[in-house]
């Protein structure tokens, strides 16, 4: 991606967050720098600009001539170029029954074109009435092992999270496996309603026992070897396939785990990117 109104010549590459049957393309770009913090003021800035312009509609429409407040044009957002994409290891998943995906952070975002389109077909399912279980692609069971050291990044995931507890159909095929590394200081309005939060939706989950073998929320960091041993040996398939997008301490970790599991017996794939 490249945004001539920020660096005429740097361009950065992200991962697409949306999937090919929506109407948009969608990008999550974190403010971790020069260029992104730039990027994200320019467009906070215009954001302001035309709520702004918007709001001053409404309030003068009953008195003022529409003509006189509505000819003005919103501010457009900068130009954005795209250049050609380049597949991710991601998308060989479609043709693996037994799938795990590891994320880290950003690295979710590798996974969510997947999700959304998952969830599409689920809603699709639900809306014709279809209690059937959905067909996720060829997939057993997807889990989604999410671990992240912020809580405002698990939004990300969120509505993935609700489908798979209030539909039916991602019910029965997708399981949420998610970390929080962040230590419990509640000694902020902020982390004390997050905590807050987080004890009454576990507790929630856990009183109802379908939905919490579904999404689960754990404290700390996975034990990759006895989480990868209880996913993957109780699926039916003698196959497995790993995706992982993270930091590379995490990808080497994963791979010789991966790597002991197939010289035990387990044939493990494992596929990664690294951010």
């Amino acid at each position: 991606m490249n945004v001539p109104s920020v660096s005429k010549w740097q361009w950065h590459p992200f991962s697409i967050a949306s999937c090919s049957r929506s109407d948009k393309i969608k990008f999550i770009i974190k403010n971790t720098g020069d260029w992104t913090g730039k990027l994200l003021t320019q467009f906070n800035e215009i954001q302001d600009k035309r709520v702004h312009r918007r709001n001053h509609h409404e309030l003068n429409r009953d008195f003022e001539s529409l003509s006189v407040v509505g000819d003005a044009q919103d501010p457009k957002y900068p130009k954005i170029n795209l250049s050609q994409p380049i597949s991710s290891p991601v998308q060989q998943s479609v043709y693996n029954y037994n799938v795990v995906y590891v994320a880290a952070g950003v690295g979710i975002t590798t996974f969510l074109g997947f999700l959304e389109l998952q969830l599409l077909k689920a809603r699709n399912a639900s809306d014709k009435g279809d209690t059937e279980i959905c067909k996720l692609d060829n997939k057993e069971v997807i889990d989604f092992i999410f671990i992240s050291r912020e809580t405002e990044n698990i939004r990300w995931i969120a509505k993935y999270i609700n489908a798979a507890l209030t539909l039916p159909q991602m019910t029965k095929k997708v399981k949420f496996h998610i970390y929080v590394t962040l230590k419990d200081e509640s000694n902020d309005l902020a982390s004390f309603l997050f905590w807050r939060a987080f004890a009454f939706l576990n507790e929630k989950l856990k009183k109802a026992h379908k939905l919490y073998s579904r999404v689960k929320i754990h404290l700390g960091r996975p034990d990759f070897d006895t989480l990868f041993d209880k996913i993957l040996h109780k699926n039916t398939y003698p196959e497995h396939y790993v995706y992982a997008c993270g930091s590379s301490g995490l990808t080497n970790n994963l791979e010789k785990i991966c790597t002991k599991m197939t010289e035990n017996g387990t044939h493990v794939n494992f596929n990664y990117e690294i951010f």
